[in-house]
């Protein structure tokens, strides 16, 4: 840039022209950088670390690297639903890529919230990180849990949750992340899943004191085996399945679930456990494939998804193949 100064030199001094051009190159860069550069993760968010003294590295440090060494004219903006309590659009850390509905879908609870920001904190300010690109990623929030208490002993409304998801895809959304469960099991909840082409990414479930295996007492959608389903349930940072989580053979991957750090109502921030908070980390490696490749199938994600996850031994006749989340070997199968 001073040799080009230089050559438009006239006087001694850089024409006008020479120091535009500079000023849009310096801005440029500045501009590049801001879109490539991200926050570091806070200590209290172990699960993207990496730290050497937990047994549990999902790779998000890597998986970065190698998003930001893919060209942006190459990345699309995904759109997810989560089907929850609402999503408080107002937080500062979400309030970017959070979308509507005709439906109100105001979180009274923070449950949906928390599941947010898992999803696509940003990732360039704020104080928490989600683990998907916040400026390609649109949340729909479709609530159907209130305050008022429409969800019992026996989880979530069926006919509520299968409304929530014909909503969902109607919306257009390619990902429908469902952190709740129902013991019903209704034909016209299989039908509108297995006749979807969204991607659900779905919680294990929790039990009352330990986890349950849902494959002798199934939990849905957690329990159905459809190629557009990954069932996901939660480990703690030394790679061992949660004492109240769900398992069995139906369990596609485990992802940390156990004092999950992220926000909360109010601008606040806290830690929860549970499997409804290992989905979303699935979700947001979800999403960062649909960014990565406009032609992804909610088959192709579950398959790539599976196929790159890490063996855990810990959980050896808990969940299918031992499957641990790998966020960095996933989204290389799209940037090769």
């Amino acid at each position: 840039m001073i040799s080009i100064a230089k050559k438009a030199n006239l006087g001694g001094k850089p024409s006008v022209l020479a120091t535009i051009f500079i000023l849009l190159a310096v801005i440029t860069i500045c501009l590049m950088k801001r879109d490539s550069t991200t926050i570091e993760p806070p200590p209290e968010q172990w699960y993207l670390s990496g730290d050497t003294k937990f047994n549990v590295n999902i790779g998000w440090h890597e998986m970065w690297r190698e998003y930001n060494s893919i060209p942006n004219r190459y990345k699309k903006t995904v759109k997810v639903a989560v089907i929850d309590t609402g999503v408080d659009a107002d937080n500062s850390e979400i309030r970017d890529c959070v979308i509507g509905t005709e439906r109100d879908s105001k979180d009274e609870l923070g449950h949906g919230t928390k599941v947010a920001g898992i999803i696509c904190a940003s990732q360039y300010e704020g104080r928490v990180i989600g683990v998907s690109d916040i400026k390609r990623t649109r949340i729909l929030p479709i609530a159907i849990i209130t305050k008022d208490g429409n969800y019992s002993d026996q989880g979530c409304d069926v006919e509520s949750l299968t409304d929530a998801i014909r909503l969902a895809d109607s919306s257009g959304c390619k990902i429908c992340n469902i952190s709740l469960n129902t013991d019903d099991d209704t034909q016209s909840l299989k039908d509108v899943i297995s006749e979807s082409a969204m991607l659900f990414v779905v919680s294990a479930g929790n039990g009352s004191g330990r986890g349950r295996n849902i494959d002798k007492k199934p939990s849905y959608p957690a329990s159905y085996n459809f190629d557009n389903l990954i069932t996901v349930t939660n480990i703690k940072s030394n790679g061992r399945l949660n004492t109240n989580a769900n398992y069995g053979q139906c369990v596609d991957v485990a992802a940390p679930g156990t004092e999950i750090y992220n926000i909360e109502l109010d601008n606040r921030y806290g830690t929860s456990t549970g499997t409804s908070f290992a989905v979303p980390i699935v979700t947001g490696l979800a999403s960062m494939l649909y960014i990565c490749d406009e032609t992804m199938t909610a088959a192709q994600c579950k398959d790539i998804i599976l196929r790159s996850a890490s063996q855990e031994r810990r959980l050896n006749n808990k969940i299918e193949n031992n499957r641990v989340v790998n966020l960095s070997a996933a989204l290389k199968c799209v940037a090769n």
